[in-house]
């Protein structure tokens, strides 16, 4: 088929309904998450680190590739060619059986949540973390720390700073007992220094895409669509 979704509708699914839905996915996750690292401080009496909530890399392989992309393009379009209405209508179902595809993942995560302590006895602790430390150390590592060697002077001092805070304990301490959260220096010097030297620029920022993050009946649809 020739030519793709509406750019309306696209912005309208990805801006105004994946991404704020993630946010707002993101910050419940870590909410919870760090009450159970404060849990345990209080509980074991030393600190305790929450590992970060965040999307799940490995898992988005197999949606893309194995859902997304299979919905997409066996989509049957009444001609040889898709209509402009056929392709809204198919890049809207692609989403719509994700949405449901990723409500089912998250039961089948809940149910198996319940037995996953059992599951560890039986199958080797490495066979289960070694594929997640490659995507890791692939996509989370080295894609990320890659572009902060191609400007140096912006992107190496907040390493620096990841390293002495999270490592080293090397916190910038306010008053009796309270420290700056450590992400703040990083964000701080990397967005002070990307302006000064003039590597960021005002004409790349993009006007903010007004919006919720009501995904609606979604997840309803995409199951009567698989």
């Amino acid at each position: 088929s020739e030519g793709g979704p509406n750019a309306a509708i696209v912005e309208e699914i990805i801006y105004r309904r994946i991404i704020p839905s993630a946010g707002i996915m993101l910050f419940l996750g870590n909410v919870y998450y760090s009450f159970q690292a404060i849990r345990m401080s209080i509980k074991y009496d030393r600190p305790y680190t929450a590992q970060p909530y965040g999307l799940n890399t490995s898992g988005g392989f197999p949606f893309i590739f194995g859902i997304m992309y299979g919905v997409f393009f066996s989509y049957e379009c009444a001609g040889d060619v898709c209509t402009p209405d056929e392709n809204n209508d198919r890049f809207v179902t692609c989403w719509q059986v994700c949405v449901a595809a990723n409500f089912t993942t998250g039961l089948i995560n809940i149910a198996l949540g319940f037995v996953g302590q059992v599951m560890m006895r039986y199958f080797p602790l490495a066979a289960m973390l070694v594929p997640l430390a490659g995507i890791g150390f692939t996509w989370l590592a080295l894609n990320q720390i890659a572009p902060n060697f191609a400007d140096p002077a912006i992107g190496l001092i907040p390493v620096f700073l990841i390293f002495t805070q999270y490592y080293a304990g090397g916190r910038f301490h306010l008053f009796k007992g309270v420290y700056m959260p450590e992400a703040i220096p990083i964000v701080l010097a990397g967005g002070i220094l990307g302006w000064a030297t003039g590597t960021n620029k005002a004409e790349d920022i993009q006007d903010p895409v007004a919006g919720g993050a009501w995904a609606g009946d979604a997840f309803i649809e995409g199951f009567s669509k698989l």
